[in-house]
């Protein structure tokens, strides 16, 4: 099945309701997307994590990872950071819903996968294919900082 990248307009009903309500007048004036857009009103999980940390709690993220695969929890996040990406590995093995927020462009395809069960958003439009500063902290304002003893 070929699924078509969807750009949706800020005024678009199917425009995210979190991303309008939490950014207001700053939400993007549209969003790329691809898959399936009910993934969005699930209960999920972001995972967002540094680019440089110890080694003890990238392995207590791998086994998360897989623990979230196995139960079947829908997993958020970029996949940009090197962690993410194993993450991101981890859970394609499975057959949880994953959303990919990207601070680029879409990925048209994921290895390993069927896209009906991954749904991938982005404010970027184009070919967007790296992933600078500037794009990567306004993908990021939307996510709330975690609550103390929370992965």
């Amino acid at each position: 099945m070929s699924l078509q990248l969807e750009n949706i307009p800020r005024d678009d009903p199917r425009f995210p309701a979190k991303l309008r309500e939490r950014l207001g007048r700053n939400a993007p004036p549209q969003v790329t997307a691809l898959g399936n857009l009910d993934l969005l009103a699930s209960p999920k999980t972001a995972l967002f994590y540094s680019a440089r940390c110890p080694g003890k709690a990238i392995l207590t993220t791998h086994d998360q990872a897989a623990k979230w695969r196995d139960t079947g929890r829908c997993v958020i996040s970029g996949f940009h950071s090197s962690v993410e990406k194993e993450c991101l590995r981890i859970l394609l093995r499975g057959s949880q819903p994953i959303i990919i927020c990207p601070a680029r462009a879409v990925p048209k395809r994921v290895p390993g996968r069927e896209i009906l069960g991954i749904f991938s958003l982005t404010a970027c439009h184009g070919l967007v294919y790296s992933c600078a500063r500037e794009k990567s902290c306004r993908r990021n304002a939307p996510i709330p900082h975690p609550r103390p003893g929370h992965l």
